[in-house]
């Protein structure tokens, strides 16, 4: 869950909806299995694995923190956590900083693109358009040239027309 979500919300990536036949993961741990080795168990079947190749090493540097976000060394089982993975480019990482790091270089470019659109379609009070495009790669641009400060992006974003504009405001009320 925390790779998919990394995938999705962080970077921005679409993921395919899982097969119908795809078996359920367990909810407990197999005695003497960590929940990580469950997981690559599951995700050995080749239904499964296409997918779970792009999303499972990102959850597995985040393991060390529980479903609440508390840092944790042990698993449910009380088995020890490793967080040391290969991404799907092949970078290997080990944790929280090294996947900091490896989304501050490697991945800026789309780390930046979701955060400029996450910003936007939060500041307009709706989802980000196609003809918003524009407007978010002058923003990242913009973030290039001023050391990605964040100020940047929110200034952008105010002095814009989709900002400042609404639309269909002199569409009468209706009481």
């Amino acid at each position: 869950l925390r790779g998919n979500w990394l995938s999705e919300v962080i970077l921005g990536e679409k993921l395919p909806k899982p097969p119908k036949n795809v078996p359920v993961l367990s909810e407990t741990v197999t005695d003497g299995f960590t929940e990580r080795q469950m997981i690559e168990r599951h995700s050995s079947d080749p239904a499964c694995a296409k997918c779970h190749v792009r999303i499972d090493p990102f959850g597995f540097s985040l393991e060390g923190f529980d479903a609440i976000g508390r840092l944790r060394t042990k698993d449910a089982a009380g088995l020890n956590i490793d967080t040391h993975t290969v991404l799907p480019d092949g970078t290997q990482v080990a944790g929280l900083d090294d996947l900091k790091k490896y989304l501050l270089t490697q991945r800026r470019e789309a780390f930046v693109r979701q955060f400029t659109k996450k910003l936007l379609g939060y500041s307009l009070g709706r989802a980000v358009q196609l003809s918003d495009e524009p407007l978010l790669t002058d923003i990242q641009t913009r973030l290039r040239n001023h050391d990605w400060q964040v100020s940047i992006a929110v200034d952008a974003i105010v002095r814009s027309p989709q900002f400042r504009e609404i639309r269909g405001k002199d569409t009468p009320r209706e009481e």
